[in-house]
């Protein structure tokens, strides 16, 4: 495993942060389900050299991931860097101390490394959530504070009632918005990166074909722009030239895509998610691939006709997202 310095926080992260997101349960969580095969994942992460864990109160059934993510910390949690967030209106002056205090009962633990805004809310000043967080890190809960999903212009607000340690964008061969304004501003501002569907919610893992079949209730289905129409078959022919590209090298497209968000300048650490230890060697293993400059260059001209699809989106979600509109 290699580390990289998370911007000015002071931690060295592994480049895999371990994700948890499909480990919750419920409605948006498909029906296959084991903790037990969950817990062993996690720990099969922290036992190859993943020292940092990603999760959120609103992953899962009633914060069900959180619970996982406590179960699995028992034995190392002196060597784990635990990441969990909240949206903005749990976040306020009168819920946030709240909030942290059951993600820190669910995990059983004393302290988060880092905690995240989730999302901004166009009803909520960034400033005020950014207030309350300063005053979860002055009681010790929380250690550094990150933000996720905001634009320069949210985090410009943030940043005159607090300070901003790490932001977590999403960030894929397929979702390459971040580059022309938000990844030059972390990387100004010394703030951590942490890259989250690094995969495009499974696109790039190369086991997608034109049909597809995905399960009743999945968000993708409706919400991911990705999945949709000639955007769809446009990145299924991206995938195809990014196999031929990985093939040189013996590995997999998954490889090849994770291999590729870490090898860009300002990542910290790539969020990738797994729910079988299989899984997560495979993505543990990408960290170590030397594809070459000319190839990084290739990857990317493959999927340019798939970021030119949704170079206009406010997000990986919404074409135009509500919770964009800023209040000062």
């Amino acid at each position: 495993m290699k580390y990289r310095k998370f911007g000015n926080t002071g931690l060295d992260v592994s480049a895999i942060t371990m994700g948890t997101w499909a480990m919750g349960g419920g409605e948006w969580w498909g029906s296959d389900h084991d903790d037990n095969r969950y817990i062993d994942t996690i720990k099969y992460g922290f036992d190859n050299g993943i020292n940092i864990i990603d999760t959120a109160m609103g992953y899962g059934a009633e914060s069900h991931s959180e619970e996982l993510v406590g179960k699995a910390l028992h034995g190392y949690r002196d060597k784990v860097y635990v990441v969990s967030k909240a949206t903005a209106d749990f976040l306020t002056a009168e819920l946030a101390e709240k909030t942290v205090r059951d993600s820190l009962k669910r995990m059983d633990i004393d302290y988060i490394d880092v905690y995240f805004i989730h999302w901004p809310d166009a009803a909520i000043s960034v400033a005020h959530n950014m207030e309350a967080m300063e005053k979860l890190r002055d009681k010790g809960l929380i250690k550094h504070i990150g933000v996720s999903n905001f634009t320069t212009r949210h985090m410009d607000i943030a940043r005159t009632a607090g300070t901003i340690d790490v932001f977590q964008p999403p960030y894929s061969l397929f979702w390459r918005n971040i580059e022309k304004e938000l990844l030059p501003y972390c990387i100004k501002n010394g703030i951590g990166v942490m890259t989250y569907s690094s995969l495009a919610m499974g696109l790039l893992s190369g086991t997608y074909t034109q049909e597809l079949n995905l399960e009743e209730g999945d968000i993708r289905k409706t919400m991911v722009p990705l999945f949709a129409g000639e955007t769809y078959s446009k990145a299924l022919e991206a995938v195809e030239k990014i196999r031929n590209i990985a093939a040189r090298h013996g590995v997999t497209v998954a490889q090849a895509a994770i291999s590729w968000v870490c090898s860009q300048p300002g990542i910290s650490t790539v969020l990738t998610g797994a729910t079988t230890p299989k899984q997560l060697e495979e993505n543990i293993k990408a960290v170590d691939i030397e594809f070459s400059d000319e190839e990084l260059v290739e990857m990317g001209k493959a999927c340019e006709q798939v970021n030119r699809d949704v170079a206009d989106w406010d997000s990986m979600y919404w074409k135009s997202a509500a919770q964009y509109e800023i209040k000062e």
